[in-house]
C-alpha cells in the first residue's frame, strides 16, 4: 500500500476524492446540527439529483435535469481547465460566456431561418465570441505582460453591461424590460426526442456538444504537438522559450480557445437550458467552472465527473430542504460544496499527508 501510495499520480488523483470525502462529512454534522437524520439528508439528495428512490430510479426526468445542469458546467471546467494547462488564470469564464450567449441570442431572435442552418450557425457564433472576448486579456498578456486574473475579472464587469444595451437597444422582450425576447424555435438547442425521453426536462444538443468538446481537449492536450508546447509553456515558459517555443503565440492561443469554450458553455446554458438573456445576472458557472478543473484536476474525464457531481448537489439540494422535518439551512448544500472547493484549493496539504503515510515519517525521523 505504501509503494502505491508513493506514486505522485496516485496522490494526485486521490486528494480530490479526499476532499469530497470531507466535504460529505460536513454534510452529516451540519445536518445532525438541525437536529435530522443524516441517513434521511442524504437519501433525499439521492431522490432529488437523480431520482433514486427504494434502490430504483423512479423517473428519468432527475437524470435529465442533472445532465442538463451538467452541460455548462462540464464546457465551463473544460474553459478553465485548458488555461490551467496553460499556465494561465481564466477567471473571465463567465463573461466569456455571457457574450457567448449574447451573440447566439441576438442571431436567434432576430433572423429566422432553416434550423439545419441556423442551429449550427448560434454554436459556431458563440464560440467566436468567447474567444474574441477572452482576446483582449490575452493580447495584453501576451505582449505586454498584464496579470491575466486582472483584465478576465473586469471584462466580467463589461460584458454585463454590453449585454444591458444589447437587450435595451435590440433584443428586448416585448413583456420584459430587463430580458430579451425569446429565441425563434429554429434556433432552440432543444429536440423533441431528448425531450420526451426524459419526461420534459430540458436537456439538449449542448450535452453532445460539451461531451465532444472535452474528447478534443483530451486528444489535443495529450496527443498534439500543439498540445504539449502549450504544456510546456504552463510548466516553465522560460525554457519553453529556450527549446524554440512561441511562448506569447500559445499565451494568446491558449486564452483564445479557453474563451471560446465558454462561449459554447454560454450557448447551450441561454439556448439550451433557458431561452432567453437577461441584465445584470453574470452565470455563475463561470467561477463553479474553477472549482471543477480543480477537482477533476484539469483532465477532460475528471472535469466530467467533478461537474456531475457538482451538478447532483445542486439539482438534489431542493429535495432535501422540502423533506426534512426540522428546519434546514438553504445554505446547507452550498455549504457543503464549500467545503469540497476549500480543501480542493489545499490538495497540496491532502498530497503531503498521503506522502507521509506511504513513507511512514514521523517528526522524529523515519521509521
Amino acid at each position: 500500500m505504501r509503494e502505491w501510495l508513493k506514486n505522485e499520480k496516485t496522490v494526485d488523483r486521490i486528494a480530490p476524492f479526499v476532499a469530497v470525502l470531507f466535504g460529505l462529512i460536513v454534510g452529516v454534522f451540519l445536518i445532525l446540527f438541525t437536529k435530522n437524520s443524516p441517513i434521511d439528508g442524504f437519501k433525499y439528495l439521492l431522490q432529488g439529483g437523480i431520482g433514486l428512490k427504494d434502490g430504483q430510479i423512479d423517473n428519468l426526468q432527475k437524470i435529465g435535469k442533472l445532465l442538463l445542469e451538467a452541460t455548462p458546467l462540464i464546457l465551463a471546467g473544460l474553459a478553465v481547465g485548458f488555461s490551467f494547462r496553460t499556465g494561465i488564470f481564466n477567471i473571465g469564464v463567465s463573461g466569456q460566456m455571457l457574450i457567448g450567449g449574447l451573440a447566439a441570442t441576438v442571431i436567434g431572435t432576430q433572423f429566422e431561418m432553416a434550423r439545419a442552418i441556423q442551429v449550427p450557425l448560434v454554436i459556431i457564433a458563440a464560440g467566436l465570441a468567447g474567444a474574441l472576448w477572452a482576446f483582449i486579456p490575452a493580447i495584453l498578456k501576451a505582449k505586454y505582460k498584464v496579470n491575466e486574473v486582472v483584465t478576465t475579472i473586469m471584462m466580467n464587469y463589461i460584458a454585463l453591461e454590453v449585454v444591458a444595451y444589447f437587450i435595451r437597444n435590440i433584443i428586448q422582450s416585448p413583456h420584459f424590460d430587463t430580458e430579451s425576447a425569446k429565441v425563434l424555435p429554429s434556433a432552440t438547442l432543444r429536440i423533441e426526442w431528448l425531450y420526451n425521453m426524459f419526461d420534459r426536462a430540458n436537456l439538449n444538443i449542448g450535452i453532445f456538444i460539451s461531451l465532444a468538446i472535452a474528447a478534443i481537449y483530451a486528444f489535443v492536450l495529450n496527443k498534439t504537438t500543439f498540445g504539449y508546447e502549450l504544456k510546456a509553456v504552463g510548466h516553465n515558459k522560460d525554457a519553453s522559450e529556450y527549446a524554440g517555443i512561441k511562448v506569447n503565440t500559445r499565451i494568446l492561443q491558449a486564452l483564445m480557445i479557453s474563451g471560446g469554450m465558454a462561449g459554447l458553455a454560454g450557448v447551450t446554458f441561454y439556448l439550451g437550458n433557458t431561452d432567453h438573456i437577461a441584465i445584470g445576472q453574470l452565470p455563475s458557472y463561470g467561477f463553479d467552472g474553477i472549482v471543477i478543473a480543480l477537482l477533476g484536476l484539469n483532465s477532460a474525464i475528471g472535469i466530467i465527473l467533478a461537474s456531475l457531481l457538482l451538478a447532483f448537489f445542486n439539482v438534489g439540494s431542493g429535495a432535501v430542504k422540502a423533506n426534512l422535518v426540522n428546519n434546514v439551512p438553504n445554505q446547507l448544500v452550498p455549504m457543503m460544496i464549500a467545503v469540497i472547493i476549500y480543501f480542493s484549493a489545499t490538495a497540496l496539504l491532502f498530497k503531503n499527508f498521503i506522502k507521509k503515510l506511504a513513507t511512514g515519517k514521523k517528526k522524529g525521523g523515519a521509521k
